[in-house]
């Protein structure tokens, strides 16, 4: 199989492409112009290019694939505007690119997210049954990407995937996480303990795969995420273990961090990349936790998303060191 990769330049579709390969078919990266293809391991002439916001280079772009595998979109807007200009409609011309040059395809996956359905603990994990109730203008923007790929489809066969925190070699916001445990300070927000789930990024790109042309997963939506939960102090601890320097982990008001919120959102005006602080970010991070079960996925491959986080934290590790980024 062809398999067009969108957003293949970025840290999981590195990832994606690599365990297309793996699992035999043929990648087929589409990617922005001007975009870091170092490490695809394709030649130029085997890249494709386009914008989501350009439906003529999409048609092309989709041309003799048999599979798409969308990962394109904005973790990071102003705005909720631009958020659904890239993640909302850019579902909606891509999916239009496909009916009228991919009719044949055989399987459209989406990659959404957790922020889609909102807030989990361990105690109510998100189901894929429950109703969505996204808390920020991202998880908005990727919810209404979903319903793009639902009432936009037609008869071309589709997939969604919705990950937590996806982490691993390659990514860049947790890279962050990682040096603040080297120097030996990781703030905790808040006095009680919030949750998250997370994923390994090679095992959420294998995922993709194995749900996606899976014969039963079709119409269907789906959750991946490792078995357990963390609290975010565990996480750091695991992720100090990993560089060797388990920090301090002071706690912190939350109002600190509506004071910083707010600061972000003021200076964003002044900033040509929006900051990863803001009010509309808030409610993301002042959530009791963003944990999900992945046992419908689990039910069908069952060794889905198995990397333990200390296992994943220290080949993540090892790999920043590699590259020289720790």
């Amino acid at each position: 199989m062809k398999i067009l990769v969108t957003g293949a330049s970025g840290f999981i579709g590195r990832h994606v492409v690599q365990s297309v390969r793996e699992h035999g078919q043929e990648p087929i990266p589409l990617v922005r112009r001007g975009s870091d293809i170092r490490g695809l391991g394709v030649e130029p002439e085997g890249l494709r290019y386009a914008d989501l916001r350009d439906p003529d280079a999409l048609e092309a772009a989709v041309q003799g694939v048999d599979a798409v595998i969308h990962l394109g979109g904005l973790t990071r807007a102003k705005t909720l505007k631009a958020f659904r200009e890239v993640n909302a409609r850019g579902v909606e011309r891509l999916i239009v690119a496909c009916r009228r040059a991919a009719p044949d395809l055989r399987r459209f996956v989406l990659v959404s997210s957790i922020a889609a359905a909102g807030p989990g603990t361990p105690d109510r994990p998100r189901r894929e049954i429950d109703p969505c109730e996204p808390v920020t203008p991202y998880g908005r923007s990727k919810l209404e990407g979903e319903q793009a790929l639902r009432e936009g489809a037609g008869d071309l066969p589709w997939t969604i995937v919705r990950p937590p925190i996806v982490y691993g070699p390659g990514e860049r916001d947790v890279l962050t996480l990682f040096r603040m445990c080297l120097k030996g300070l990781v703030p905790v927000v808040g006095f009680r303990d919030q949750h998250y789930s997370i994923v390994y990024g090679p095992d959420l790109a294998d995922a993709l795969l194995d749900l996606g042309l899976h014969d039963d997963t079709t119409g269907q939506t789906y959750f991946v995420a490792e078995p357990r939960s963390y609290t975010y102090r565990e996480l750091v601890g695991v992720i100090g273990e990993a560089v060797g320097r388990v920090p301090r982990r002071p706690r912190v008001p939350r109002l600190l961090v509506r004071l910083l919120a707010a600061g972000g959102t003021m200076a964003q005006g002044l900033r040509r990349r929006p900051p990863f602080l803001t009010l509309a970010k808030l409610p993301e991070v002042l959530a009791d936790g963003w944990v999900c079960t992945s046992d419908t996925a689990r039910a069908l491959v069952p060794d889905v998303a198995g990397t333990s986080l200390a296992e994943g934290a220290g080949k993540t590790a090892a790999w920043y060191r590699e590259q020289g980024w720790l």
